[in-house]
């Protein structure tokens, strides 16, 4: 008898979960950017849209968009 007949099953389904995430946390280029420029490198809405080319409306949409994605991803049940 195996000491641990699932172990083998369990780490392939870790991969593909894994995997899985991954592939729906890559978010469209100007999510990105706006998450970018506003909460990793934390500028001004005025700055990053200099920056960027982007309005401060797009900027605002982006960043909402991708926070609700992650959200949803992460199981954050706290927005309806």
């Amino acid at each position: 008898m195996k000491p641990f007949p699932s172990l083998k099953r369990t780490w392939k389904r870790d991969r593909t979960d894994t995997n899985s995430k991954r592939q729906s946390t890559s978010f469209p280029p100007m999510q990105r950017k706006a998450v970018r420029l506003l909460r990793l490198n934390e500028m001004s809405l005025k700055e990053a849209s200099t920056a960027s080319g982007m309005s401060i409306a797009s900027l605002k949409v982006n960043v909402h968009r991708a926070v609700k994605s992650l959200r949803k991803i992460l199981g954050d049940r706290s927005e309806p």
